[in-house]
């Protein structure tokens, strides 16, 4: 008697073998643009905007995933205790209640390269 192996099928977005949906495995956000801002006293950081709704916010060696929130005007991204304001070539950084990052302006960007 000869014993055959079941191949794994790809059906539509769900592997048969598994039935693991394809989108449910875990995938690496993409960086949609990458961007630079100077601020009051001296104070930067850089944002890398993503393509799952988050941004990827570096203050020297502190690095935080904010999550996108509506905003009644530009984007807003938070964790819950650090939000990030932008519009335009403009962004603040509030801690709490408290404004840490003022008057930030974007000095460079770069723009689909990941």
């Amino acid at each position: 008697m000869k014993r055959w192996l079941a191949p794994v099928l790809i059906l539509g977005n769900v592997v048969a073998a598994g039935m693991v949906p394809l989108g449910a495995i875990a995938q690496t956000p993409k960086t949609i643009n990458k961007v630079t801002y100077r601020c009051n006293e001296g104070k930067g950081f850089t944002a890398e905007y993503r393509d799952n709704d988050t941004v990827k916010a570096t203050f020297g060696s502190k690095v935080l995933e904010l999550q996108q929130e509506p905003a009644a005007s530009g984007i807003r991204y938070t964790n819950g205790g650090v939000t990030l304001h932008a519009k335009g070539t403009s962004a603040f950084v509030e801690v709490g209640d408290t404004t840490l990052f003022e008057n930030c302006v974007e000095t460079g960007r770069v723009s689909g390269l990941w």
